[in-house]
């Protein structure tokens, strides 16, 4: 998978890589930071969305700070957005505090994305995210609340 387009027009393709050994030959693996901005920007690279979004739920740790300056870093506000609604339904399991998303509030675009195959008249709102996703997947939120 090539880096995304701002990473390589400024040079910064190797952010948040990292390099392993594994039976003597080393490998360039993303950080679960990078993972999981990379799978948010393109769902259909992870499964899809139901898979990725499974498997996302799974993730256990991160860095909050690192997931907001790399979205913030590939300049794409549908991206903070659907960044923004994530990492705000799991803040409280990832110990991310409302301080830490503020930078994606202010990259958010100005009128509501559409995301995760949402489409006119199948999907709902996520406030405050400027966030439009799927109806299957709104209602899911409103049951985890």
């Amino acid at each position: 998978m090539h880096p995304p387009k701002a990473l390589s027009t400024t040079g910064q393709n190797d952010i948040e890589v990292v390099k392993l050994v594994r039976s003597c030959i080393e490998l360039r693996v993303t950080s679960i930071e990078r993972t999981v901005v990379d799978v948010l920007n393109q769902p259909k690279l992870s499964g899809g969305v139901d898979e990725m979004l499974r498997s996302l739920d799974r993730v256990e740790t991160l860095d909050g700070e690192i997931v907001v300056a790399y979205t913030m870093l590939l300049q794409k506000p549908a991206l903070a957005a659907v960044v923004g609604w994530w990492l705000d339904r799991h803040r409280l399991k990832l110990g991310v505090s409302k301080d830490v998303l503020r930078p994606l509030c202010y990259a958010l675009p100005i009128n509501p994305a559409y995301m995760l195959g949402a489409k006119p008249g199948d999907s709902v709102m996520m406030t405050p995210w400027q966030l439009l996703v799927p109806k299957r997947i709104g209602q899911l939120e409103w049951a985890r609340s």
